[in-house]
């Protein structure tokens, strides 16, 4: 992926989307 620049599995993708996710979600929470 272009983030990590390495192959990366379906669950590595979503684990990448989940985190920033929660990052927003936490920023509009604050």
């Amino acid at each position: 992926c272009p983030q990590c620049k390495t192959k990366c599995k379906a669950q590595d993708i979503r684990n990448l989307y989940a985190q920033k996710i929660a990052a927003v979600d936490e920023e509009l929470q604050q």
